[in-house]
């Protein structure tokens, strides 16, 4: 995988087009990332972001590239480069009207937040989101529901916590969740 991507990426480097050089540096990004040597896999990233960038590539792929920037720095542990990312994502998704996808990269800061112990701002999070709670798709809702849950139980907030379990326990019944995500 990794010569097929080196040597592609050369090739279009040399006779385009550039956005396959663009879609090859993502490629590379994946490469690393899968070997968890994050610091290359988000040079890539951050090369494939450019070159996506360069082309004029539609704007939910470059924010798929902001997002999958910032994911790699929560896996390298550094949580500080990793908001800025997620947020810019965010707000790209959302002015795009990509709404599953903004909500992934907003579980995301939540979930940092929440790693950092700081549950104020997880629920913060999770209630700036609610607004766009009604289209999106049943599995992030499901996802954002559990970690209402976990919020509202870290603040001893049992009646909320049940009022969104109830609700958590209606999608479910009205929609396939898998068991697992």
């Amino acid at each position: 995988r990794l010569a097929f991507y080196q040597d592609a990426l050369q090739r279009y480097r040399r006779t385009g087009p550039a956005l396959n050089a663009a879609i090859c540096e993502h490629g590379l990004g994946g490469y690393y990332l899968s070997l968890r040597q994050y610091g290359q896999a988000i040079e890539h990233y951050m090369k494939a972001r450019e070159g996506l960038q360069a082309v004029g590539a539609n704007v939910n792929d470059v924010a798929n590239e902001t997002g999958v920037i910032g994911q790699c720095y929560i896996l390298w542990g550094n949580m500080e480069q990793a908001e800025p990312y997620l947020r810019e994502a965010i707000d790209i998704f959302l002015r795009e009207k990509n709404i599953d996808q903004a909500m992934s990269a907003a579980i995301d800061l939540c979930d940092m937040a929440f790693l950092r112990s700081d549950t104020a701002d997880a629920l913060d999070i999770l209630r700036s989101i609610r607004p766009n709670w009604n289209v999106m798709s049943p599995l992030r809702e499901g996802m954002t529901r559990v970690r209402m849950v976990m919020a509202h139980l870290a603040f001893d907030q049992v009646d909320s916590a049940h009022t969104q379990l109830l609700a958590l326990n209606a999608l479910a019944d009205s929609s396939e969740l898998p068991l697992f995500t």
